[in-house]
């Protein structure tokens, strides 16, 4: 290929936006935590939205495809945003046999990309737009609210009519924890640091059927308290 200015331009534009993408479990931190929970408030985001594009129905090729064109409409909306891996631990009923099921995520933030035009619609509203084209459950959206006292973060999860989710938050920032954890969401690509949770740690363990997404996990979650699930695979 003959380098032009033209190419040279396209080259520059592809290799910021794989930078971009390249992030870690503690970058993340910096643009969800705030308040005293904030170590660098100036990259502090205004608002995010974490969701997923797959369906337990769908084969893995169905849900790549998917993500892919997922993927797209979020960058044309004038979103950046970082692709996340969730995942939740399944136990077969009958053989005992544990697995670990993923699925594709992003997480969003409301800056504006300088590559594409802004849309007028907001962060949450595209997140509503989303989840039901999509047909997703919910969606975890986080705001800044701003008190005399400074700004906090607000995290809770919503369906796609914007209705609050009461088995979804309230959270306040995200905690890293281990590989092994029941649920938990992580930045995707090699080096991306921790594994994380909006949630406090738990202690008594309850089997409860596996879900199909970690939507579905964080539910259980709310719903059995300060209870360790251990998510089980029924035989049908």
């Amino acid at each position: 290929m003959k380098l032009t200015k033209k190419n040279l331009k396209s080259l520059i534009k592809e290799v910021k936006e794989e930078i971009a993408q390249e992030a870690t479990m503690g970058s993340v931190k910096d643009r969800v935590h705030a308040g005293s929970y904030s170590d660098r408030p100036e990259r502090t985001a205004k608002e995010f939205v974490v969701m997923s594009s797959d369906r337990g129905e769908r084969s893995d090729a169905e849900n790549k495809q998917k993500y892919i064109e997922f993927k797209q409409k979020v960058k044309s909306a004038g979103f950046p945003f970082t692709e996340f891996v969730g995942s939740w631990e399944e136990t077969d009923e009958k053989t005992k046999e544990k697995r670990r099921v993923t699925e594709n995520s992003v997480i969003i933030y409301s800056d504006k990309r300088q590559d594409v035009p802004e849309q007028p619609k907001g962060l949450f509203e595209f997140g509503m737009a989303m989840s039901k084209e999509y047909s997703q459950e919910a969606f975890i959206y986080g705001e800044l609210v701003q008190s005399r006292g400074g700004a906090t973060r607000v995290i809770q999860a919503f369906d796609a009519s914007g209705k609050v989710q009461d088995w979804g938050g309230p959270w306040s920032s995200m905690q890293a924890v281990k590989d092994d954890e029941t649920f938990w969401s992580k930045v995707r690509g090699s080096g991306a640091g921790s594994a994380f949770q909006f949630k406090e740690r738990v202690k008594v363990t309850q089997e409860v059927d596996a879900p199909n997404s970690v939507i579905n996990a964080m539910r259980e979650a709310r719903r059995h308290g300060s209870k360790k699930l251990r998510f089980i695979r029924r035989n049908k």
